[in-house]
C-alpha cells in the first residue's frame, strides 16, 4: 500500500514590519525645541490656529517696555553728550567739538527713529494677534563671518537667524512648521510635520 507523501510545510517567514512613522521621535524633537525657543504646548496650540498665546503676548509687551526704556536711556545719554560737545564748541570756538555735537545729535535722531519703528511693529503684532506659519523642508545653513559664524534655518525661502544650539536641534531636510509674528518676525515656535 502506497502512503502518500506528506507535503513538507513551507516555513512562514514573518513579514518585516516597515519602520513606523517615528512619532515618538517627532515628539522628542518638539520637547527639545521648547526650552531652546522658549515656548510651551499651549503656545504651540495657539500658534497652530494663527494666534498668539497669553504668554507670548506678555513677551511682546515686555519687549515694548524694554524698547521704551532703552530708547529713553539712549536719548538722554546722546542728548547730554551732544549738548556737551556743542557747548564746548561754542565756548572754545573749536570746530571739531561743534561737529561732534552735530554728529551725536543726528545719531540720536536716527536711534530714536529705530526705537519708534520697533515699538510700532510690536504694537502691530499685538493689535493684530496674528501668527504666520512657514512650512516646508528645512535647510541648515552656516555662513562664515569675521571671527564667528551665522547660523540660519531656511524654510520656504525664508531665513531664520538662530543660535548654534537652536540650529543643531533641527534636522536638515526634514519638514517643519515654523511660526513667527508678522511684523517683528519674532521666531515663536516650531514643530516637525509629516512630509507631503
Amino acid at each position: 500500500m502506497t502512503v502518500p507523501a506528506t507535503p513538507t510545510p513551507t516555513p512562514t517567514v514573518p513579514a518585516t514590519a516597515a519602520p513606523p512613522r517615528d512619532r515618538d521621535r517627532d515628539r522628542d524633537r518638539d520637547r527639545d525645541l521648547m526650552p531652546l525657543l522658549h515656548f510651551t504646548t499651549d503656545d504651540l496650540r495657539h500658534n497652530r490656529t494663527g494666534r498668539l498665546s497669553a504668554a507670548q503676548q506678555n513677551r511682546l509687551h515686555g519687549q515694548q517696555k524694554r524698547a521704551l526704556l532703552l530708547g529713553a536711556a539712549g536719548f538722554w545719554g546722546l542728548a547730554l553728550l551732544a549738548t556737551g560737545f556743542l557747548f564746548g564748541g561754542q565756548t572754545t570756538g573749536a570746530l571739531s567739538l561743534t561737529l561732534a555735537g552735530i554728529f551725536f545729535t543726528v545719531l540720536n535722531a536716527l536711534a530714536m527713529g529705530m526705537v519708534a519703528r520697533q515699538w510700532l511693529r510690536l504694537a502691530a503684532d499685538l493689535r493684530g494677534d496674528s501668527v504666520e506659519c512657514i512650512s516646508g523642508r528645512l535647510e541648515r545653513i552656516v555662513r562664515p563671518g569675521r571671527g564667528f559664524q551665522h547660523y540660519l534655518l531656511r524654510v520656504g525661502g525664508e531665513d531664520f537667524a538662530v543660535t548654534k544650539e537652536v540650529f543643531l536641534a533641527f534636522q536638515h531636510e526634514a519638514p517643519y512648521h515654523l511660526y513667527r509674528t508678522r511684523h517683528v518676525r519674532l521666531f515663536l515656535s516650531a514643530e516637525p510635520h509629516a512630509a507631503d
